[in-house]
């Protein structure tokens, strides 16, 4: 008679098998980017999406009009020969553009690809067609750059950076003061000189008098609208608070989000490839799980990253706070051993 347990062996050693493989990189880069263009073609595929992309930043790359632009004219430079594709076929362009840069900054900051890549703001980048993807690269790619010496590509993530200013511009401005050499400014000259030549000298003065007046009271009631604006201000008393390079990083980017009057939950993408804790990845994405009511959820993201990033010094302040916060992880850990004990007994 055949022992129950020697029926389970064939299939640990298949289960050992798999895991085996996927730890191999190459395994995993194929799964992702398998997963990856099953999005974005899925995407193509449906009629009814694409409606950012269509709505406005194609029709703006191919009928440019200055006295309505929220990004720099730069930005057209490269969506333009985009936009000139027949329809659809743009669309998928674009998507696929958005994944490699969702594939650049995983690589970057060392974020785990596949929590990026499933995550809410990327999925609804790459459904509406948001150019959200451009921000979230310049985050990663500038901090690597800062770190590895690299003003020119410091440079070229600060142009990434302010395509949306309201989330980037602080951010972009930091990472230039960090890296503190004249090189890293060639590529923002180079491409506002460019752009200046093909749409005017006065499209920056433009560009700033609209931001200063875009938005209404209705944009700002909008479900998707994460902006804590005036009080979020209050997110920037921490900026004096020591820390590391990489959590400064985490928490200017935190901290903008947070204070401004409009800011949709698809920028948080922009986050996530700071690697902030797992539970920021949670919160972003709400709406998957609870529909129109966790865009409520979504909005505690950025504040809460804020006060995570400030907390170790807190904690070193004030002593008993961290007692009563060692308490309190004490407790949670303890409930779940509790629950992962009634997990495995079941």
């Amino acid at each position: 008679m055949t022992h129950p347990i020697s029926k389970t062996l064939p299939d640990m050693r298949a289960h050992a098998h798999l895991i085996k493989v996927f730890q191999n990189p190459r395994t995993r880069a194929v799964v992702w980017w398998g997963i990856a263009l099953g999005v974005v073609i899925g995407c193509y595929l449906i009629p009814i999406s694409g409606y950012d992309w269509f709505m406005y930043w194609r029709s703006q790359a191919l009928n440019t009009n200055r006295s309505q632009i929220l990004n720099p004219m730069w930005i057209y430079l490269l969506l333009k020969p985009i936009a000139l594709l027949p329809a659809r076929l743009d669309f998928l362009a674009f998507g696929l553009m958005n994944v490699g840069q969702i594939w650049l900054a995983a690589r970057s900051s060392r974020v785990n690809r596949f929590a990026l890549l499933l995550s809410f703001p990327a999925l609804w980048l790459l459904w509406y067609g948001q150019l959200d993807g451009f921000v979230m690269l310049g985050a990663a790619l500038g901090l690597w750059a800062v770190e590895s010496n690299k003003p020119l590509l410091t440079g070229l993530a600060a142009v990434l950076l302010l395509v949306k200013p309201q989330v980037g511009a602080p951010l972009a401005l930091v990472y230039l003061l960090w890296q503190r050499n004249w090189k890293a400014l060639i590529i923002p000259a180079g491409l506002t000189l460019a752009s200046m030549v093909l749409w005017g000298w006065d499209w920056p003065l433009i560009w700033v008098r609209n931001l200063l007046v875009a938005g209404s009271p209705k944009i700002y009631q909008h479900p998707s609208n994460i902006g804590l604006f005036p009080y979020g201000l209050a997110a920037w008393l921490g900026i004096f608070v020591p820390m590391r390079r990489e959590r400064r990083a985490l928490f200017i980017l935190a901290a903008t989000i947070t204070s401004v009057p409009y800011v949709g939950t698809y920028s948080l993408l922009s986050l996530l490839a700071l690697r902030p804790p797992w539970w920021a990845f949670v919160l972003s994405s709400a709406p998957i799980m609870l529909g129109q009511g966790g865009y409520r959820i979504t909005a505690l993201a950025a504040p809460l990253v804020v006060i995570w990033s400030v907390m170790p010094w807190i904690r070193n302040r004030w002593p008993e706070i961290d007692q009563r916060l060692a308490l309190v992880e004490g407790s949670l850990e303890r409930v779940w051993e509790r629950v992962r004990r009634q997990m495995t007994r079941g």
